[in-house]
C-alpha cells in the first residue's frame, strides 16, 4: 500500500475533532492540542511495543517461532504506532511518502559518509 493512501484512509478514522473542524474551523491552538494528543498517544503505543518485547524476554516466548500469537500482537501494536505517525504527519500538513523519501535520503547520505554510527540528528 502507498504511504499517502494509508495516511488518507487512516485519518478518516480519527475521532479527535468534530467533522466540521476537520477542514476549516480549526485554529492553530486546536491543531497544537491535537498534535500534543497524537504525540503522547504515539509514545504510549511505542511503549506497548517495548512492553511486548520486554515480556518476551521475561516470559521466554518468541516472535519468530511456530506460535503466531506473539508476532501478531507485535504487528497490531506496530500498526497503532503507524496510525499515530500518520496522524501527526496529517496535522502538520506533511505526507508520509515525502517523509519516507527524506528519511531514506538522510540514511543513504549517512551511509555514504560512513556516519550511520554515532548520535545526533545532524551527522
Amino acid at each position: 500500500m502507498d504511504f499517502n493512501r494509508y495516511q488518507a484512509l487512516a485519518w478518516e478514522t480519527e475521532v479527535i475533532t468534530e467533522p466540521a473542524e476537520r477542514v476549516y474551523l480549526r485554529s492553530d491552538a486546536d491543531d497544537m492540542m491535537i498534535l500534543n494528543y497524537l504525540t503522547l498517544k504515539l509514545n504510549g503505543e511505542a511503549g506497548e511495543v517495548a512492553e511486548l518485547v520486554g515480556k518476551s524476554i521475561r516470559d521466554e516466548y518468541s516472535f519468530f517461532g511456530s506460535d503466531p500469537e506473539p508476532r501478531n500482537k507485535l504487528l497490531k501494536e506496530l500498526g497503532d504506532v503507524q496510525w499515530y505517525v500518520a496522524g501527526i504527519a496529517t496535522i502538520v500538513n506533511a505526507d508520509l511518502n515525502m517523509i519516507a523519501a527524506q528519511n531514506l535520503e538522510k540514511l543513504i547520505k549517512r551511509q555514504t559518509e560512513g556516519k550511520l554510527h554515532g548520535s545526533g540528528s545532524d551527522r
